[in-house]
C-alpha cells in the first residue's frame, strides 16, 4: 500500500551490536496491503542549516555528480503512487532539484513512529514523500522518486535486498538491511543501546556542521551502525565502539561490500525503537544525509 504527500521545493542543509525488535528474526506480522491514496501539502520550513563539503574518509564527498534513473512502472500488486514529474536529482554544490522521495516502511501510520519527526522534517522542507509497506514494496517503486528511505519500522526480512540494485540514492534507516543492501560486512550489522554519536569527519556535508560527541536521540534509543568497507565516507560511529560506522555513505560507483553502489548510499544511525525521536541535532543529521544521498 502507498501513501502519498505532496511537497514542493527541496534546499540542501549541512548539514554490529545486539539485535532489536527490528531484526528481521524478531519483527512480526506483515501488514495487509490495501490500494489507497491520500494527498497533503505540508508547511513549509523557514530555516535549514548549511555546512561546506570538505575531506571524507575514502572518497571525496564531492567526487560524484549522480543523476538518478528510476526502473520500472511504479506499479505493482498492493502498491501504488501519485508522484509524477522528472524522477532526476543533479546539484552544483548547493540546492538540489530532488523533491520526490520513496519512504518504505512498516506502519503506513507513520506519524505514530519512530520515524514521525524524520518524516515531519522531509515535510518541511519541501519534499513530495510516498509511503510504501515494507511487504508490498518493490524495486520498481522507485519510479519517479529521486532518492529511496528504508525505514527501521517493521519487519527487515519484508524488505531484505529489493532495493540493493535500484540506480537511485537510498538512506538506510535499517541497519538489518545494511548487509542485504551490500554496505557492512555480513555479520558485523545491528543495533546497541545509547543516544549519541561520535562525528569523525566535521567537515563531510552529512555532518551538519556539527563535531565531536553528539547526542542524537532522545532516552532511551539504540544506535544501530556495521562495519563497512574502506571506501566507505565514514562521518560518525557508534561510541565506544570505533569500527561501529554509525552514519557513513558511499559515492556512486564505489566498491560497497561485494558490488559497486549504483548510486549514492547512505547508512544512518537509526532505530524502530526510537520512540522518543531525535534530537534537533538528529533531525540536522538526517536532513544532510538526505541532502548528500539526492545530490
Amino acid at each position: 500500500m502507498a501513501l502519498a504527500l505532496a511537497g514542493c521545493t527541496f534546499g540542501s542543509s549541512g548539514a554490529g551490536g545486539s539485535g532489536s525488535g527490528n531484526d528481521a528474526d524478531a519483527d512480526s506480522g506483515d501488514a495487509t496491503t490495501h490500494v489507497m491514496i491520500a494527498t497533503m501539502s505540508p508547511a513549509t520550513s523557514a530555516a535549514s542549516a548549511s555546512a561546506d563539503g570538505g575531506a571524507s574518509t575514502g572518497v571525496d564527498p564531492s567526487a560524484d555528480s549522480t543523476t538518478a534513473t528510476a526502473e520500472g512502472s511504479g506499479t505493482d500488486a498492493g502498491t501504488s503512487s501519485t508522484n509524477t514529474g522528472d524522477a532526476g536529482s543533479s546539484s552544483s554544490g548547493g540546492a538540489t532539484t530532488c523533491d520526490k522521495a520513496l519512504w518504505v516502511i512498516g506502519d503506513l501510520a507513520i506519524e505514530q513512529t519512530a520515524d514521525a519527526a524524520l518524516y515531519e522534517r522531509l515535510l518541511a522542507v519541501g519534499f513530495d514523500v510516498t509511503l510504501v509497506d515494507n511487504a508490498a514494496s518493490s524495486a520498481t517503486d522507485v519510479a519517479d522518486n529521486c532518492v529511496v528511505i528504508l525505514s527501521a519500522v517493521g519487519s527487515s526480512g519484508d524488505v531484505g535486498a529489493k532495493f540493493r540494485d535500484v540506480t537511485v540514492p537510498v538512506v538506510v534507516l535499517e541497519s538489518f538491511l545494511y548487509d542485504d543492501m551490500g554496505m557492512v560486512e555480513p555479520g558485523t550489522e545491528g543495533v546497541a543501546g545509547g543516544e549519541n554519536i561520535e562525528i569523525l569527519d566535521a567537515a563531510h556535508p552529512m555532518a551538519a556542521g556539527l563535531a565531536g560527541v553528539v547526542n542524537m536521540y532522545l532516552p532511551s534509543a539504540e544506535i544501530g551502525a556495521g562495519v563497512v568497507s574502506p571506501t566507505a565516507q565514514v562521518v560518525a560511529t557508534r561510541p565506544p565502539e570505533p569500527t561501529a560506522a554509525a552514519i557513513f555513505g558511499y559515492a556512486s560507483g564505489a566498491m560497497m561490500v561485494g558490488l559497486p553502489a549504483p548510486a549514492r548510499r547512505v547508512g544512518f544511525a537509526a532505530s524502530g525503537a526510537n520512540a522518543s525521536g531525535p534530537t534537533t541535532d538528529g533531525l540536522d543529521l538526517f536532513e544532510a544525509a538526505v541532502s548528500w544521498a539526492a545530490s
